[in-house]
């Protein structure tokens, strides 16, 4: 149900032998990650976000270049306009 929401889900320091009973016990684990610690986990969690905010920078500057282009045009057209 959280990973409908886009939360990632960590199991964090467990045990391989207790890693092991929940899998024979049958606990569904699809979709957790596993991490030796905390520092583990959130060093993945921050080198995931620093690649999502590369991508989303990336896509942003397509429109800011079309920003600076239009306000390129307006000026110069009203250059032009001064200049008759």
């Amino acid at each position: 149900m959280v990973r409908l929401m886009g939360v990632r889900v960590f199991a964090v320091g467990f045990r391989p032998g207790v890693v092991s009973s929940l899998i024979g016990l049958g606990v569904d684990l699809d979709g957790v990650e596993a991490a030796r610690d905390l520092e583990d986990a959130l060093e993945r969690l921050l080198a995931v976000e620093e690649i999502e905010d590369l991508e989303d920078e990336e896509q942003e500057r397509p429109a800011d270049q079309e920003l600076e282009d239009l306000e390129d045009k307006a000026q110069k057209s009203l250059s032009d306009g001064d200049a008759s």
